[in-house]
């Protein structure tokens, strides 16, 4: 199956790679990526998406990440996987 990718501009200008019938949200960059690691890391803020979206937003206002960036790199993080609850049977 093949898709084609193409970005379209949502709410806020923001840039979002469709494939198929799922939008995807753009690669990190470096910029993110780094600021992203320093509240994570440093700053030990060990929240989900929308805590770690509100306190980048509030501190970094457009700089900051969107959310579904967030919740990308969040799932690859290792100490997120361990941590966060499952949602199946135990």
């Amino acid at each position: 199956m093949n898709h084609r990718a193409t970005f379209r501009k949502i709410k806020h200008s923001v840039q979002l790679l469709f494939i198929g019938k799922r939008y995807m949200a753009p690669p990190i960059s470096l910029e993110h990526l780094s600021l992203l690691n320093k509240e994570f890391y440093d700053n030990f803020n060990f929240f989900g998406r929308d805590k770690l979206f509100n306190l980048l937003r509030s501190k970094y206002g457009d700089k900051a990440m969107s959310s579904r960036q967030i919740a990308d790199r969040l799932k690859q993080e290792e100490i997120n996987q361990i941590f966060t609850p499952s949602k199946g049977k135990a």
